[in-house]
């Protein structure tokens, strides 16, 4: 974990990225506080987690439904110790015997686990009163499954999609209220969900994220669609701003009209939750590169975000880059949605894939922090 040394901060917040999970202590300056290493904690995968299912055997033939294991698609923090940590659509890391046809995925639970971490201060504090490092410890008191209106819970695995209950969580954020959203990168969608996981509302996106022709096989979604998210790379992070009256949806890679993987155009969607039927506003965002993708967004405040955007490749060599935005930038983004390139259609998508399209300008991004070093 990293965590900034501020520690006094009185607005912690969760940003996940992949595997690596950041602490990032917001001070409310107009200027971050860098990002440092203090610390880390391994939970047990295979423990049993709180939810309170039996411990049978998922398809792969050696998941446990109940097991403890898949955090990390989503952090956030919920208030004093308290962290919720998202599984994604479950441990489909095992190839089995007929699981070509869901991509080895699981008929898995989709769930939060309740985090609770502490850090206690290892040897003595510099003459700013701040540690070099800590001892950081976190247990799982309890599981929350995620249910539609209705009370059945969500599944992860594709062949769901019959039946409307598959779920690929993937971005989790809790509203003031104590409610929280997470959304879905199977659909796309943001579900809104009450304190005991029962959804009670949702976001769906404009027209052009979703696919018109979904599929249990990826490969079956890349090859008959002509616009939409690509396979597994959908609404990845979400934001929520302190006030609770913003939400920021980002997508992982560019849609299908907008050039997809070989693309750097990236959509943000942002919705007035105070009247969350209206359309939505869509900024451009343009990745580094091909190559890189985008995992989480985190608010700084009411206008102000953070951006985690990542190659996919581990070790010294790997790029992890924070960015900053600001929605509110002296010579304003671009509302896509009002524009030449709305994204509704294959026809109306961003041109060119590399570089900006004409008559658009972009939301300005500024460096954070590099912490892939």
């Amino acid at each position: 974990m990293k965590h900034s040394q501020n520690l006094r901060s009185k607005r912690p917040a969760i940003l996940a990225a992949g595997i690596a999970t950041l602490i990032i202590a917001l001070s409310g300056a107009s200027s971050p506080a860098a990002v440092t290493y203090v610390g880390d904690a391994i939970l047990n995968g295979t423990q049993t987690d709180q939810s309170g299912l039996p411990a049978i055997i998922l398809e792969d033939g050696a998941s446990p439904q109940n097991a403890l294991n898949g955090i990390g698609s989503g952090l956030t923090y919920a208030g004093g110790n308290l962290f919720y940590g998202l599984c994604d659509r479950g441990p489909n890391k095992v190839v089995y015997s007929g699981g070509a046809a869901v991509d080895n995925t699981q008929s898995y639970d989709c769930r939060v686990q309740q985090l609770s971490i502490n850090l206690t201060p290892i040897g003595s504090p510099d003459v700013n009163g701040k540690y070099a490092s800590y001892a950081v410890g976190v247990t799982n008191p309890a599981t929350t499954l995620l249910k539609n209106p209705s009370g059945t819970i969500y599944t992860g695995i594709s062949s769901g999609i019959a039946n409307g209950l598959r779920f690929d969580p993937e971005g989790v954020r809790v509203a003031p209220d104590g409610t929280f959203w997470v959304s879905d990168e199977y659909g796309p969608f943001v579900r809104h969900f009450n304190r005991q996981g029962q959804q009670i509302g949702v976001l769906t996106l404009p027209a052009g994220f979703t696919i018109a022709n979904p599929d249990p096989k990826g490969a079956n979604e890349i090859a008959n669609n002509t616009s939409g998210r690509v396979n597994n790379k959908g609404m990845e992070g979400i934001a929520i701003s302190p006030d609770g009256k913003t939400l920021v949806g980002i997508m992982q890679s560019p849609l299908i009209q907008d050039g997809g993987l070989a693309s750097t155009n990236v959509r943000i969607v942002v919705w007035d939750l105070t009247n969350p039927t209206a359309t939505p506003k869509q900024y451009l965002y343009q990745l580094d590169g091909t190559a890189f993708a985008n995992s989480e967004i985190l608010a700084v405040n009411n206008h102000k975000f953070i951006i985690d955007e990542r190659d996919a490749t581990a070790g010294n060599t790997c790029v992890k880059l924070l960015y900053q935005v600001d929605l509110n930038q002296a010579t304003p983004p671009t509302n896509l949605a009002t524009s030449s390139f709305p994204g509704t259609t294959a026809g109306n998508g961003m041109t060119p894939n590399i570089g900006t399209p004409a008559g658009v300008v972009p939301l300005t991004k500024t460096l954070f922090a590099n912490v892939g070093q």
